[in-house]
């Protein structure tokens, strides 16, 4: 009832019929006719996925066999590792991965689809595509223009009414000049893309979250990005620290700093959930069986009164019906005024001066919110032992 998309990755025969990937995509769109659901699918790589692949992939057998449309080493040998790189400069490559994913688009009756993994530059920190790659140099010039026209020409064999998403808008760089002005390229061909990491570094080495935590990184640029493409569908992927335990008070703290630093970049097409925390279970390196929805989602704020701003390590943004604000972690904190009472989404009362710690986002409300409700149903039925609702099940009685 809440999304604003689904992406749907998975096998053409499911475990029973119910879960075949044809009657899926019909169940959605008879309940919830408005909600575009996307085939999930590759632009540039293929993956070994085992028996049954995706629906949405290219048979990896058949690329396998397809040697003069992979990218090579240097020395003309196949890249390393199971995964296919494919030459999206290739012309019979193009042509094909355009024809299928046209056909698998209209052979399940998806609202489009979405590419994962979708890179604007062949360029990597400190290395140079003419060394990684066979004709990397010229591969390397083209690579950008290539991607953004391949993505185009399946938007146009799609059609209007049908979406194209790209993921994503990257900008966790480590050292990678510029990676966000170059995914940014791409999206004049495409209807829709995402922000898969926003908010806190995911990719942190374990017990180093904080230190290398990069507001500007993670936040700030996409403040600044996302304006800019107003007419774009962005939805944005709020992220917690991998691999590090917390308990619900701080999980929520960081969701809540994630949804703030998001209503500062929030533009009329963009969306936000808070992916993959500690609470759900991981598909390594970070997929979820679910998402978990939080109360802060349903707080009226009302359209915002103009850009977000920064001053005296605050950054903060003023809507009809609230002001947000957030201190950056690494920084030092800093003071909100507030020019009239407020009250906080748990209805605390707060007016005047307001400081906020590192790490810290708030939301004032102009408003006194309704009260918690005492009870909360997170689900009426359960399959199986307490604590197995993230398995896969199959129910009827369940609308």
């Amino acid at each position: 009832q809440r999304a604003s998309l689904v992406i749907l990755n998975g096998t053409e025969k499911g475990i029973d019929p119910f879960l075949d990937y044809t009657n899926v995509v019909s169940r959605f769109r008879e309940e919830f006719p408005e909600l575009p659901v996307l085939l999930y699918d590759w632009l540039q790589q293929d993956y070994h996925t085992g028996p049954g692949g995706r629906v949405g992939g290219i048979s990896y057998e058949f690329l396998k066999g397809k040697a003069e449309w992979q990218l090579r080493t240097p020395g003309g040998e196949p890249i390393p590792g199971r995964t296919l790189h494919m030459d999206v400069t290739n012309p019979e490559y193009r042509a094909y991965h355009v024809k299928h994913v046209t056909g698998n688009v209209n052979r399940f009756g998806t609202a489009g689809v979405a590419f994962d993994t979708t890179l604007a530059s062949l360029a990597r920190p400190s290395r140079d595509p003419a060394g990684m790659f066979l004709n990397g140099a010229e591969l390397g010039r083209r690579w950008t223009a290539a991607s953004g026209s391949l993505l185009g020409e399946v938007k146009r064999s799609l059609g209007n009414d049908r979406i194209v998403l790209f993921n994503g808008l990257f900008n966790n760089n480590g050292g990678w000049p510029n990676r966000l002005t170059q995914q940014a390229q791409l999206l004049p061909h495409v209807d829709a893309a995402a922000v898969e990491f926003f908010g806190r570094n995911v990719h942190a080495p374990e017990g180093k979250v904080h230190e290398i935590a990069d507001f500007g990184e993670f936040v700030w640029d996409y403040v600044e990005l996302l304006p800019r493409h107003a007419d774009t569908i962005i939805p944005v992927f709020g992220r917690s620290p991998r691999y590090v335990y917390m308990d619900y008070e701080e999980d929520y703290r960081i969701q809540r700093y994630c949804l703030v630093g998001y209503l500062l970049a929030m533009t009329p097409l963009s969306t936000f959930k808070y992916h993959s925390h500690f609470q759900t279970n991981y598909y390594p390196p970070g997929r979820t069986y679910g998402i978990s929805y939080y109360a802060d989602y349903d707080l009226d704020l009302g359209a915002p009164l103009g850009p977000a701003s920064r001053h005296g390590g605050i950054c903060q943004r003023s809507f009809e019906k609230a002001v947000v604000a957030i201190a950056p972690l690494l920084g030092r904190g800093g003071e909100v005024q507030l020019n009239r009472p407020c009250y906080t989404p748990a209805g605390e009362p707060r007016d005047g001066t307001v400081r906020l710690e590192p790490g810290t986002a708030g939301v004032f409300l102009f408003s006194k919110p309704p009260p918690s409700p005492e009870r909360v149903v997170v689900d009426d039925f359960e399959d199986g032992a307490p604590g197995m609702w993230r398995q896969a099940v199959r129910d009827d009685k369940v609308t």
